[in-house]
């Protein structure tokens, strides 16, 4: 029978698990601030809201009766959702659940509390806290504001030169204007997309991440899946945290670093990866359909849990663009042609266009990609590196594409 599922979001993420409602038979009632997003010309009905506003998407749900609420790839409309399905009597996570994952300080905290490692971390109040932390660190921190997302507001400290300027810059992309300090460890870093029902986890599939050396943006230039590495560790330390942290279902993205010999948590939260590594990587991967999940979990249906090897290998890349103007694009053509495409967000790029330059995730250029098996995946990359050329004319000339 044909159900109202209300979508949190009309990004370009959000748009495969709203484009799956319609696919599943049901009516889709998008939520999202006015803005060019891209869900909304696949929605049934728009209401133009903040999603973060939990009374007055309650109020909307209320007024439309809606059967189900969800959402995916985003952290933003976490608390939002499971406050509105708690209301209403709809299937859904607890409050308190979703602030524990939306919150990095608690999620701190609360490792602390089971003896899980995490990185040495305080809640800081000032430019003057970090200082403090530093000297007693004695070595790099980062400083990020506690409940934001796509790695805005973060910045690393090597010098106390740097402390004034990453505190007044975390604080700035913080809703609650709180910063959160945290030691800089180096080792290596795994992405694990994960999946929970009646309170059990289970990994859907671990992968690798690689971040840019030449721009400072805490951003992963490439993420594949499943990983090359012994995975063990990683595997039994997320279980651990996920069931701990009390999740009754839903799905899981967390991230985490293996140095000094411990596995140590980055931060989790309870939705799929976002760069559509939830709703195509790991269905190439596992053969999971985590929207179709999501959907089922949001009408109280008993979901499909199947999940296999496909053999496949499954990985997105991405560039920055240089700040200034783009004056030739060459290459998008034949790499979206290329057997190993998926997707991506080539066709963002134009002659004319004004590149902002590099701060966080979300001004990446992506591709998404598939092969047989690594090193075939190693070679697909190679292919789209020197196939996609960009020219951009900067202040000091023009440059091309930043790749790592």
């Amino acid at each position: 029978m044909k159900k109202k599922i209300m979508v949190l979001g009309a990004g370009e993420f959000q748009v495969p698990i709203i484009k799956k409602v319609k696919e599943m038979g049901h009516e889709v009632i998008v939520v999202s601030p006015k803005g060019d997003y891209p869900g909304f010309k696949f929605s049934d009905q728009i209401i133009y809201e903040d999603v973060s506003n939990e009374k007055g998407v309650l109020s909307h749900a209320k007024n439309l009766n809606i059967d189900g609420i969800t959402t995916n790839q985003t952290d933003i409309p976490v608390r939002t959702m499971a406050y509105v399905s708690t209301k209403l009597g709809l299937s859904g996570i607890d409050y308190e659940t979703a602030c524990l994952f939306t919150d990095k300080l608690m999620m701190r905290d609360k490792c602390a509390e089971l003896g899980l490692d995490t990185v040495k971390y305080k809640l800081v109040n000032s430019a003057k806290d970090i200082e403090n932390f530093f000297v007693e660190l004695g070595s790099a921190v980062i400083v990020k504001p506690v409940d934001s997302q796509g790695s805005r507001g973060i910045q690393v400290v090597e010098s106390l030169n740097d402390i004034e300027k990453a505190f007044s810059y975390a604080a700035s992309f913080s809703r609650s204007n709180s910063v959160i300090v945290e030691e800089f460890l180096v080792g290596d870093e795994f992405v694990i997309e994960g999946v929970v029902y009646d309170g059990n986890y289970n990994d859907l599939v671990v992968g690798d991440s690689f971040y840019f050396e030449t721009v400072k943006t805490f951003s992963p230039y490439c993420r594949q899946f499943p990983s090359e590495k012994n995975t063990d560790l990683i595997s039994k330390f997320n279980k651990q945290l996920i069931e701990s942290f009390g999740l009754s279902f839903g799905l899981t993205h967390s991230e985490v670093i293996v140095a000094k010999g411990k596995c140590h948590l980055i931060e989790t939260a309870a939705r799929g990866g976002g760069v559509n590594i939830s709703s195509k990587l790991v269905k190439a991967c596992s053969g999971f359909d985590a929207d179709a999940f999501m959907i089922d979990i949001a009408l109280g249906n008993t979901p499909n849990m199947e999940v296999y090897n496909t053999g496949v290998v499954s990985s997105y890349i991405a560039f920055y663009l240089p700040e200034g103007t783009v004056k030739t694009v060459d290459g998008i053509i034949l790499a979206k042609s290329h057997c190993s495409y998926i997707d991506s967000s080539l066709d963002s790029i134009s002659v004319g266009n004004k590149s902002l330059g590099f701060s966080d995730k979300t001004s990446r250029v992506y591709i998404l990609l598939s092969a047989n098996n690594h090193s075939e995946l190693r070679e697909c990359i190679d292919f789209y590196k020197n196939v996609i050329k960009v020219d951009v004319l900067t202040n000091n000339g023009m440059r091309g594409l930043i790749w790592n």
